[in-house]
């Protein structure tokens, strides 16, 4: 039973309806998102108490005239709102240029249009609100709280207590910048594993097509002879079931000696004996049927079908090595006894996605009535092929449209969700990455500039440039490092959740976390750089002769 609200999203059912949303995709977006929008309120807020010194003769003076500090608070947080006002205005026309290549990345397009122009503006309008105060909530009650005595006289220096909150806030943005770089590396890593594993079965060059009415299925035999013809045509074979699409049918089997009450559920593909060799599965036991070999052939009585088994299945209903070709594995239904004889035993192949684990499957012998053609053929001249099978298509089945697609495509699409996510991360990491940059360049340049006069006095007293590139350097770098530090767990814990998703997935070793360490302490030196050799190159005499 699931919940009518629940239908929209995928769940990871059996047979579930296709083309669903996953709901972890979604969850996934709104968490970047929402982590973009932390790491720009962390900029405004040091920014914004970063430059509280140049702010303080202003807030000294207006306290002086009679402003209250309730009025500051107002102030500031007015100037913040007009703030994310305008970045709402630019942000709208940004987004509505952005959405086609968005939707690019995502299964359902999205609109921004009149259609949705009114939950669009009251969303918008509770975003406005919201943000304003998370932004501007801190920098006005710090620049508020400042003492006309002091600011008057010039000695307004940063508390102890705000300058831990400015390097907690660096921190947040680089491990959030930190954790989204790990995720790339490692989804990118997961993505190659899924591209380049071996499925047990050839998925290059074959073309899929499905069999929709009864009258093509009634066909198959004819369409078979037909697309053979063709020279850049290797071999054909039909099935229920393709390899990434659902079995819809099953069995329970047991063997000899057994009952029913013992028997086991075994997922079952009714196919033509060339359905193995088309695919490349390989046999470890037994041996494909000829060309051309007709069934239900003459059996005995109590063998009514030929099945191949792969190896799981054969392990599930419990044969030992080498005992299973040439037994009869039985199916009881409605008081009667149906006896499959194993001809062949073939490898596990990935029938299903790589976020199940491999399945008992058996093959069950058939000649035709079949849901897909199965085509091996040479793909260099793709487009001539296909209209030549759409010829042969239209003189066959008058009263279906010809349809086609790839088996390679059509594997991809499990992963389409898995696909777009990684995209995502990947492009919002960029972004990331900039804002963090971005806030990390303003704070070196207020930290550089409030300690002009110690650099100039330390240049004076003979300490080096590189003694000083290291001095105005080194508080920021061990933020980044400690930020470094902090995002391993949680990038640990999150992608482990995401991994635990695919029976079949990477182990990240240490590298890829060292990797995305030095990558972050990189691009925060190069952010720093420009501003300490500035620093350190500073001449004292600039400095110093207005003490």
């Amino acid at each position: 039973l699931q919940e009518i609200e629940a239908i929209h999203n995928s769940t990871g059912f059996q047979f579930d309806a296709p083309d669903k949303t996953s709901l972890v995709f979604i969850q996934v977006l709104l968490l970047i998102g929402v982590l973009i929008l932390i790491l720009a309120c962390v900029n405004y807020i040091n920014l914004s108490t970063a430059q509280a010194g140049r702010r303080g003769l202003e807030v000294g003076v207006r306290k002086v005239m009679g402003v209250t500090s309730k009025g500051l608070i107002a102030q500031f947080l007015g100037e913040s709102f007009v703030i994310v006002l305008i970045s709402l205005m630019v942000s709208l026309g940004l987004a509505k240029a952005l959405l086609p290549f968005f939707n690019t990345l995502i299964n359902h397009p999205i609109t921004l249009d009149s259609t949705n122009l009114v939950p669009i503006l009251i969303f918008m309008g509770g975003f406005l609100v919201v943000i304003s105060l998370l932004a501007g909530f801190y920098p006005a009650f710090y620049l508020s709280s400042f003492k006309p005595t002091s600011v008057l006289k010039g000695r307004s220096k940063d508390s102890s207590g705000t300058s831990i909150v400015r390097k907690a806030l660096v921190v947040v943005q680089f491990v959030i910048s930190i954790v989204l770089i790990s995720a790339i590396l490692i989804i990118s890593k997961q993505v190659d594993y899924i591209k380049n594993k071996e499925l047990g079965f050839e998925s290059a060059s074959k073309i899929i097509v499905p069999l929709t009415t009864n009258a093509a299925k009634e066909q198959y035999s004819v369409l078979k002879q037909k697309f053979e013809r063709h020279s850049a045509i290797r071999q054909t074979a039909g099935a229920d079931a393709i390899p990434g699409s659902q079995i819809l049918n099953d069995i329970l089997v047991y063997k000899s000696g057994q009952s029913m009450e013992q028997a086991q559920h075994i997922y079952n593909n009714r196919a033509s004996a060339d359905f193995v060799q088309t695919l490349d599965i390989d046999l470890i036991q037994g041996e494909v049927f000829p060309e051309g070999t007709q069934f239900p052939p003459q059996f005995s009585d109590s063998v009514n079908s030929y099945i191949y088994m792969n190896k799981s299945a054969a392990e599930t209903i419990g044969f030992e090595e080498g005992e299973a070709v040439g037994s009869v594995v039985y199916f009881d239904i409605q008081g009667v006894t149906i006896g499959f004889e194993i001809k062949g035993i073939f490898e596990d192949i990935n029938q299903f996605s790589l976020h199940s684990a491999d399945n008992p499957l058996v093959i069950t012998l058939a000649n035709g009535g079949f849901q897909y053609m199965i085509v091996d053929a040479d793909l260099t001249n793709f487009q001539e092929l296909i209209g030549s099978m759409e010829e042969d298509w239209k003189s066959v089945v008058e009263a279906a449209p010809f349809e086609y697609f790839t088996l390679d495509d059509h594997l991809n699409m499990q992963y389409a969700g898995d696909f777009n996510t990684f995209n995502l991360i990947k492009y919002f990491a960029f972004i990331s990455i900039i804002i963090s940059s971005l806030g990390l360049y303003a704070l070196s340049m207020f930290v550089a500039e409030r300690r002009f006069k110690e650099i100039g006095v330390r240049k004076a007293l003979g300490a080096s440039e590189g003694n000083i590139i290291f001095m105005v350097s080194k508080d920021l770098s061990i933020l980044i490092i400690i930020s470094f530090v902090l995002s391993v767990p949680i990038t640990i814990y999150g992608i482990n959740m995401w991994l635990d998703t695919f029976a079949y997935r990477v182990t990240p070793g240490v590298g890829i976390y060292v990797v995305a360490g030095l990558i972050s302490i990189l691009i925060g030196w190069l952010t720093i750089s420009y501003q300490s050799i500035r620093a350190a190159r500073t001449n004292p005499v600039n400095v110093l002769h207005d003490e």
